[in-house]
């Protein structure tokens, strides 16, 4: 009976509300699962954007994103793959899907780490951040995180954390490299956790920064039950399902409306980059244990100041 009820909801939704609303998904996907199973899924998607009123303004149906995963990380010039600037302040293009990555190496840097690395006690050897605004809290109310690298409010100036050098290596050789990006060109750089049943609430990046970086996702730890979902063009309330799949990177215009819920039985951890076409002038090294407080218009301020690098 209950499988009839969200068969009936998905039915009754996706033609009320869009005749381009889905049930069923045409990803183009390594791991096939059966029609059931993705049906299944789907229908607790809408539900879930049904009994949100904020989200079902914003988002009144869902389509998937299609692609074909590729190993190639960077076009044919050796140039990273990005979505362009016109196409992000437009509204035109909200995914890229970039390639394929073997994350196993940072995978098991993680686990070697422990859960502990997310929290505020395990984080000694590292170095505190607060907000002037509170946004983190406010829109990422469940997601814990590990920053490796911050900036200013225009991304003209950076922050290193002192991690940032313990994981450099792996993500140089596993990342970086393979994605062609210089580290000089990361305005901010963080591990985020996304905990069972968290929420990203829907929301949409206006800062300086977002303007001229690429928000690129690497999915490290995910689950077929990730729902992130970013809005198809700026005027239109469609919501287009991003893929979060393990080693899948890809970029989201974070321009664009977007949020995301966690349905699956265990964490989700992405690492996100936000890199620049240019290399930063200004880079500045996190003395360990500071306590920083972060407001756009000045940048970090840290209890241990700074030891400047560029």
């Amino acid at each position: 009976m209950k499988l009839f009820l969200l068969s009936i909801l998905c039915l009754v939704f996706s033609s009320v509300i869009s005749e381009n609303s889905t049930c069923e998904s045409n990803l183009s996907e390594e791991i096939v699962e059966d029609a059931q199973t993705i049906a299944l899924r789907d229908q607790k998607f809408l539900q879930f954007v049904t009994n949100n009123p904020q989200i079902r303004r914003d988002f009144r149906s869902l389509e998937h994103v299609k692609y074909e995963v590729t190993d190639v990380c960077t076009n044919e010039d050796g140039s990273a793959k990005r979505i362009k600037m016109s196409e992000k302040h437009g509204m035109t293009k909200i995914f890229e899907h970039v390639c394929k990555l073997d994350i196993s190496a940072i995978r098991k840097k993680l686990d070697d780490a422990g859960p502990e690395a997310f929290k505020f006690e395990g984080r000694a050897s590292n170095a505190e951040i607060s907000f002037r605004n509170n946004n983190v809290e406010k829109f990422k109310p469940g997601v814990e995180t590990i920053f490796l690298m911050f900036s200013d409010g225009k991304a003209r100036n950076t922050y290193r954390f002192p991690w940032f050098y313990e994981y450099l290596p792996v993500l140089t050789e596993t990342v970086f490299e393979p994605l062609n990006i210089d580290p000089r060109q990361i305005a901010r750089l963080q591990f985020a956790k996304m905990g069972k049943g968290a929420s990203i609430l829907p929301h949409s990046d206006r800062g300086a920064w977002a303007q001229t970086a690429h928000r690129v996702h690497v999915p490290i730890l995910s689950y077929p039950e990730i729902l992130f979902v970013a809005r198809e063009k700026n005027n239109m309330p469609v919501g287009m399902k991003i893929p979060s799949k393990e080693g899948i990177v890809f970029e989201i215009n974070n321009l664009s409306p977007h949020f995301v819920h966690n349905f699956g039985d265990g964490d989700r951890i992405h690492l996100i980059i936000d890199w620049v076409e240019h290399k930063i002038q200004s880079i500045n090294d996190i003395k360990v244990g500071s306590n920083c407080y972060y407001d756009a218009s000045v940048g970090l301020t840290c209890s241990g100041g700074f030891n400047q690098v560029a």
